[in-house]
């Protein structure tokens, strides 16, 4: 019994530790900062972000476009999904909610967007974004 009710607090704690995460799609349309990241082999791809508000938290939408070929947007993605974004100094999750298309692929684009658990503030609308290291995408306000 004390070792069942060791790890429901447990289980407790840990959930409550997580960052809930509401997921969803936008229009890549107007109003996104674009970033250039260039690869080891030369190729580039175009990060474009934006915040925005939704239900009084801070969401962030972002997808890329990418000059390598069909085959690299797997590496790539799984590049992505590894990064942890970072809003200021505060972990936001994963940054695996984006979309990869390439230069051939036509628009209409969609963005892939997470809600956070920040309370929105009118100084979320201008970020900056840093690719800080192998692991960290950090989106500064």
């Amino acid at each position: 019994m004390k070792q069942t009710m060791v790890i429901a607090v447990l289980v407790l704690v840990i959930a409550a530790c997580q960052t809930t995460r509401t997921r969803f799609d936008e229009s890549a349309s107007y109003g996104f900062n674009k970033y250039t990241l260039t690869w080891s082999d030369g190729d580039k791809s175009e990060i474009f972000i934006r915040s925005l508000e939704r239900n009084g938290h801070l969401a962030v939408c972002s997808y890329v476009v990418s000059e390598s070929s069909p085959g690299n947007r797997d590496t790539e993605m799984a590049w992505y999904r590894v990064q942890t974004l970072y809003v200021n100094d505060l972990s936001a999750g994963s940054f695996d909610f984006l979309r990869i298309y390439g230069e051939e692929d036509f628009a209409p684009f969609q963005a892939g967007c997470i809600e956070t658990t920040t309370p929105w503030s009118q100084a979320f609308a201008e970020p900056e974004i840093d690719l800080e290291g192998a692991s960290r995408i950090v989106v500064k306000y």
